[in-house]
């Protein structure tokens, strides 16, 4: 099992890169809204293999990992950054332009009916 740590870095490290990639290209909306939906499939299923991944790097580093969580300096640091990723996964959640005022939940209405007026031929007809 030790022979797969290798590959299980290259994993979680290379899934990481192509998420944060994938990641800023959505919210930059760098590209049109049809290859968006492929860019968002890819980031998807990349999150659960770096999930994966990342699940394997602690069963295989766990002891290390305690050992570093028992250093004063390290449990700071680590409440700090937990810190900040809350503030900001809180300011994402309230300051997002889609929740303000309705307009996500338009735009997701809008969504689901460009949907159905596309896919309305596809469904058995009564």
């Amino acid at each position: 099992m030790k022979s797969a740590r290798p590959f299980v870095t290259a994993t979680v490290t290379m899934s990481f890169v192509i998420l944060s990639i994938t990641g800023v290209l959505m919210t930059f909306h760098v590209f049109p809204r049809e290859q968006t939906h492929m860019l968002k499939g890819i980031h998807e299923w990349l999150g659960y293999l770096f999930i994966i991944g990342a699940g394997f790097h602690l069963y295989f580093n766990w002891s290390a990992i305690l050992g570093y969580f028992k250093q004063r300096h390290n449990q700071l640091q680590w409440l700090v950054a937990g810190l900040v990723c809350i503030a900001l996964s809180i300011g994402a959640f309230v300051f997002n332009p889609d929740s303000k005022r309705g307009q996500g939940e338009g735009r997701h209405r809008a969504q689901f009916e460009n949907f159905e007026r596309h896919h309305s031929s596809d469904l058995p007809k009564n």
